[in-house]
Formats: structure tokens, C-alpha cells, sequence
């Protein structure tokens, strides 16, 4: 950290904690697997104001904004702090059923809380509960705005990558997407049609 910075640090309750005090820590040298529990603990609060508020604490990406501590544990927490916990990262996955204001990549979001530890089995299922349109949208803002291809965050880690992936290109999610595309009308029915072609065209797809 900047020295300036550092000296600093500890004099700011955590809410009082200046953004780029906090992009600094998250830019500095740290010890795998992760920071401690009690330095977490304290900085948490304003790392999930930053993200509510729509801004990043790790400049790299929104990625590994969770990832310095396993807080998708729930043996981590007690009760009223996993609720605490779950509810942000259901509100928080939720704000991507709409495209407004939001740039970030479905993919990316899904890869922070993946790297957090949160399940991806309940992330992919609260993806799936959103409904057709909602999810074809986003899917198709994702891939094809990034030049037509499956979107992968770059920072999974090598125990985790492809899981969403497998989602993604999943037989329930090709047939939901025909299904769409062949009984609905307009943008809606040619979006669904153009995420199944590229499920298809899937090199992880079960021909």
C-alpha cells in the first residue's frame, strides 16, 4: 500500500473508509488463502456498501471484490450474519435481470461470488428462476456484446471454471431457448433463437 495510505488506514471506522483507501488495500501484496477472519470482518461492511452502491473495491474487476475470504461459508457466520450475507448476494445477482445501469457481465458477477465461496448450484438456480425474458436478454447483451461467443470470466479459479459454463450451454437451457424461439414473436424469439445457435455451436455442448 501507499505509505500515506497506510498510515491512514486504521484511523477511518470502516463506513468512513475512503473508496481509495480501500481499492488500495485491495491493489497491495496479500498472503494466500486469505486474510484473516477479524481483518475481513472489519472491512466487509464497506466492501458490500461499495458494491450496493455500484462501484468496484478491486479495480482488476468486480471478480475478486469477495475473494480474500471464504465468506460463502455459512459455516463462517451465525445465523444473522448469513442471512445478512444471503440476502446481498440474492439482491445483488438479482439487479442483472435488468440491463439498466449495469455493465458488468452476468458471468463476472456469478465468478465474484463463486470465488467467495458462495454455492454455484444456488446461483445457477436463482439465474434459472428468472423468467424468459429477463434471462434471454441478459444472455444475449453478454455474449453477443462481446462478439457472439459463450462469456467466461477470466478469474475463476482452476477448481471452479466451466461450472457456470456447463450451465450455460446445459440441455434444460437449449431447450428453453428453443422452446422460446419457436413460439414466441419478434426480438424476444430471435435473441432465444441466437443463444441456442451458440449453445450448439458450444464446443462443451453433448452433441
Amino acid at each position: 500500500m501507499y505509505p500515506e495510505v497506510e498510515a491512514d488506514f486504521l484511523n477511518h471506522a470502516p463506513r468512513d473508509l475512503p473508496l481509495h483507501y480501500l481499492q488500495d488495500w485491495f491493489s497491495a501484496a496479500w498472503d494466500p488463502p486469505h486474510v484473516s477472519k477479524e481483518i475481513w470482518m472489519h472491512l466487509l461492511p464497506r466492501i458490500l456498501d461499495v458494491l450496493a452502491a455500484g462501484d468496484e473495491p478491486a479495480t482488476v474487476g468486480i471478480e475478486t471484490a469477495l475473494k480474500r475470504f471464504p465468506c460463502g461459508d455459512s459455516s463462517q457466520w451465525n445465523d444473522e450474519q448469513w442471512d445478512v450475507l444471503r440476502r446481498f448476494r440474492v439482491g445483488f445477482v438479482d439487479r442483472y435481470r435488468s440491463l439498466n445501469g449495469h455493465d458488468d457481465l452476468l458471468d463476472d458477477v456469478l465468478c465474484m461470488f463463486g470465488l467467495a465461496r458462495f454455492s454455484l448450484d444456488d446461483l445457477c438456480n436463482q439465474v434459472w428462476d428468472w423468467s424468459n425474458a429477463e434471462l434471454i436478454h441478459r444472455l444475449h447483451h453478454d455474449w453477443f456484446g462481446t462478439g457472439g461467443s459463450i462469456w467466461i470470466s477470466f478469474f475463476w479459479d482452476d477448481d471452479l471454471v466451466g461450472q457456470t459454463h456447463r450451465f450455460d450451454t446445459s440441455e434444460r437451457m437449449l431447450e428453453r431457448m428453443t422452446s422460446v424461439g419457436v413460439s414466441a414473436d419478434g426480438p424476444l424469439a430471435d435473441k432465444a433463437l441466437a443463444i441456442a445457435d451458440a449453445i450448439m455451436n458450444s464446443a462443451d455442448h453433448p452433441m
